[in-house]
């Protein structure tokens, strides 16, 4: 089973213990058309037998969201203040450090804005491709869960 992604702006969670409660929700702006993408990369062991032939345990999959902004848009529209607060929205800068600052475990993940947004704690993020086009700033970032699941879902938030 997979879980199918709800379009719409990211929420990112910050939290105040290894997965524990949210201390605050910031809200990121819409990827670009195309993103975000979700992959289920899966964790196994793998044994080579005497005679050559391989035995697989399945342990599970590892979420890894893909997201993208050409332009990141923060500008305080739709009735997003920008800022690190709850209920705000970063700006790049901000967001990066964050990002940086935040040890593995402490961020949490979400696509779209719906009744039971669909999410994952969060073990790394990876910054890619930043670039710059005038006043805005093109960049996308990877994040990649921390924890196996064991189906394809992804957690409420």
């Amino acid at each position: 089973m997979t879980t199918l992604l709800t379009p719409g702006p990211i929420r990112l969670a910050v939290l105040n213990t290894l997965g524990g409660t949210k201390l605050k929700t910031l809200y990121l702006p819409t990827p670009d058309k195309g993103s975000p993408e979700l992959e289920w990369v899966a964790k196994k062991n793998d044994t080579d037998l005497i005679d050559g032939s391989e035995r697989s345990r399945i342990l599970g999959a590892i979420p890894v969201l893909r997201v993208k902004w050409t332009p990141y848009d923060d500008r305080s529209t739709n009735g997003y203040t920008i800022g690190v607060a709850d209920g705000n929205r970063p700006t790049p800068e901000q967001l990066f450090a964050l990002i940086y600052g935040t040890a593995s475990g402490f961020l949490k993940v979400s696509t779209g804005n719906g009744a039971s947004p669909l999410g994952f704690v969060v073990g790394r993020v990876d910054i890619e491709k930043i670039s710059y086009k005038a006043a805005f700033v093109n960049f996308s970032l990877t994040f990649r869960g921390r924890d196996i699941v064991t189906n394809a879902t992804l957690g409420a938030f």
